[in-house]
């Protein structure tokens, strides 16, 4: 059913003069912490362990502080480990070498599951499943699968490299390195971001693929005329496949992907995206979540409450198409507030974003879905733009 522009609105004022009440301790309060460029942790190359580890435990202390009870934590950002690996080398964001671990050879990951969980947190490991090289990470080291898998690279006009998702030898290579994690580590959960096939750039105001997958699905694309639904089974083969498989292996292992927040443009009627996920990078996230491949669908909602990508339609919407009832909770770019790259959409503060909290809890209570969200990222946190964290310690206390 297609819901008009006044009616979204009249919604959202609705929600919005609804008073703040905290939530029980179902409540998914997650946070992102990216290695990649050293964006969260560790915070430099050049850090020793020693400063990694109180690094790491004085970030997470703020998040206990704070009531939080999920971190999503990078530890393959492209196609290198954060964690003692035989399958891929050291990554480059731990140490500033690809290959290089550390200095007194303890294990990042396992040291991280057991300070997260001393202080009640859930860990989730978070990886990136088909990039292998970014700009800025050096030369990768030989055993790299930048060079050992080089024969899945999918041919791209870009700095940043993936391996191939329509080569079947790369999606089973992608689920085996995640079981490898699974397996031997005491994660509570496996996590995905928005990054499966590259995403198009703008030249000249058009919409231009950055990649050249041409011979791949010449060679494996039978029985499709489109290259593009062609695109979105692979995904999908993909997706259910890393599902069944870590559920086999461990089935209280939860495993969850926080996709580009809006299925297709247009999709509820007035919001509007340069990407087309479904179409561009052959992502149908609707269908992941009401197959049941998932245990959680976090779309990254990323935009203000009002305008031509709303928080409150789209969060409704995800909500509609939610038919099995399945934790929908809904990513929060706290990165935004009091930040100057972001002015174009209007200056944010974080009243904004708390009341972005306020009405995904409203709307897991109409839909009887578990309440969550989870912020962008732990950048935000740590300097507590806006005074952010004084109102998290409101909104998440009993």
């Amino acid at each position: 059913m297609k819901c008009s522009r006044t009616l979204i609105l009249c919604f959202s004022t609705l929600l919005l003069s609804l008073p703040f009440r905290s939530h029980a301790a179902s409540e998914l309060r997650g946070v992102w912490m990216a290695s990649v460029w050293n964006i969260d942790w560790p915070l430099s190359v050049s850090l020793t362990p020693v400063q990694q580890r109180a690094q790491l435990r004085e970030q997470f202390d703020l998040l206990k502080s704070l009531k939080m009870n999920t971190v999503f934590l990078q530890i393959r950002p492209e196609g290198g480990a954060l964690y003692k690996s035989s399958l891929e080398p050291w990554s480059y964001w731990l140490s500033g070498k690809s290959g290089k671990g550390p200095s007194d050879g303890y294990d990042p990951l396992e040291f991280a599951i057991k300070e997260a969980h001393d202080r009640g947190l859930e860990l989730h490991a978070w990886i990136n499943p088909f990039r292998v090289k970014t700009s800025g990470s050096g030369k990768p080291h030989p055993t790299h699968p930048f060079y050992t898998k080089a024969h899945l690279l999918l041919k791209s006009s870009e700095s940043t490299r993936m391996l191939d998702p329509g080569i079947p030898e790369t999606r089973a290579y992608v689920i085996k390195v995640a079981l490898d994690i699974v397996e031997r580590y005491s994660v509570d959960g496996l996590h995905l971001d928005d990054y499966f096939y590259p995403y198009p750039k703008k030249v000249n105001g058009e919409k231009v693929e950055t990649f050249d997958d041409s011979q791949t699905f010449k060679k494996y694309g039978q029985g499709f005329q489109d290259v593009r639904e062609w695109r979105r089974q692979n995904i999908n083969t993909f997706i259910q496949s890393l599902y069944a498989s870590v559920k086999a292996l461990k089935p209280n292992v939860k495993v969850g992907v926080s996709p580009f927040g809006i299925w297709r443009p247009g999709s509820p009627e007035g919001v509007e995206a340069f990407l087309d996920a479904y179409d561009d990078i052959g992502v149908d996230a609707k269908k992941w979540l009401n197959e049941g491949w998932l245990d959680y669908l976090m779309p990254q909602l990323y935009w203000r409450i009002e305008g031509a990508q709303s928080f409150s339609a789209l969060a409704k919407w995800w909500h509609e198409q939610n038919l099995k009832s399945k934790p929908l909770y809904f990513g929060i770019d706290s990165t935004r507030i009091e930040n100057p790259n972001y002015d174009y959409e209007g200056p944010r503060d974080a009243h904004e974003n708390i009341r972005q909290i306020e009405l995904a809890r409203t709307l897991s209570r109409k839909y009887k879905t578990p309440p969550g969200h989870s912020h962008w990222s732990m950048e935000a946190l740590r300097k507590n733009r806006g005074g952010l964290n004084n109102l998290l310690k409101e909104t998440y206390s009993p």
